[in-house]
């Protein structure tokens, strides 16, 4: 007989990151393959509040490891919850898989043989490497994003240097457009419903994936700030009537949502993608 999989799942403490990687472990657990996700305390919480009995996450085991900060305010300074997590989870991590495996008691169906990790908890796949457990990295943005993030070194030489149920929301037929920050997830939603796009991106990949959606699958126009740094009105107006007037936009949204439609059909690439995955974790 096979010998069963445990998977370890480790998803950034973010929303945009925590909601695909979740996503991902649901399709992993429908394979057969036991699946355990670690969230700090706070999005454990926040997860454990927002899952259905019917959406699949029965089939997943959560647990929960403290970020060492006291308060949600300080939750809300990114470089005080980065150094916090970097220094603190490693340990609880590796005292959790060393758990699994004493009350395993030699099983080894029970004791984890994977670990999937967001790539910004880059620590937690040291942790894998130091105990000898396949590990995979895990991206929430696109893959246009990592090759940016790859390309550093060659841009530093060449002088650069509260929710609401969004996917439902966008698939109602009245969704004429989209006012988006251009985060991935909100893009890929758009996009896979056919929605035209109003972009306004803020940091990290956002300005990158507006440049996607305005100028190379040309599914939504930018909305400018003024010379002060505001964004007038008359602009957003402009931009929506441009937009919902743009035959062009309508059609190259809806060869968009055929795409991705595709993507995750039999013979499609994301679905190949994730057969694979599910080839190596059972290798």
């Amino acid at each position: 007989m096979a010998k069963l999989k445990h998977v370890l799942c480790i998803p950034f403490p973010a929303q945009g990151h925590v909601t695909p990687l979740l996503k991902l472990s649901q399709c992993i657990a429908n394979h057969g393959i036991k699946v355990t996700v670690v969230n700090t305390e706070s999005v454990h919480a926040q997860v454990m509040a927002a899952n259905q009995p019917d959406d699949g996450s029965n089939r997943i085991n959560f647990v929960a490891f403290p970020d060492g900060l006291e308060t949600d305010e300080e939750r809300k300074d990114w470089t005080k919850l980065l150094e916090s997590i970097s220094r603190v989870m490693p340990g609880h991590l590796q005292e959790f898989i060393e758990k699994v495996k004493q009350q395993s008691k030699g099983n080894e169906d029970e004791q984890i043989s994977f670990v999937m990790v967001d790539l910004i908890a880059g620590w937690a796949l040291e942790v894998a490497k130091r105990m000898g457990i396949k590990r995979a990295g895990f991206w929430a943005a696109s893959v246009s994003a990592v090759a940016l993030t790859l390309h550093i070194p060659k841009l530093i030489e060449g002088g650069v240097i509260q929710w609401a149920p969004q996917e439902e929301v966008l698939a109602h037929p009245s969704v004429a457009c989209f006012f988006t920050h251009c985060g991935w997830n909100s893009t890929m939603e758009g996009l896979s419903n056919g929605v035209p796009l109003l972009c306004r991106p803020y940091f990290a990949d956002q300005r990158l994936n507006r440049s996607f959606i305005c100028d190379v699958w040309r599914v939504g126009l930018g909305v400018d700030a003024d010379e002060n740094g505001v964004i007038t009105r008359h602009e957003v107006r402009t931009k929506i009537l441009a937009v919902l007037g743009s035959d062009e936009i309508k059609a190259n949204c809806q060869r968009m949502k055929e795409m991705a439609r595709k993507s995750v059909s039999e013979g499609g690439s994301s679905l190949k993608n994730l057969e694979s995955l599910i080839e190596l974790i059972k290798a």
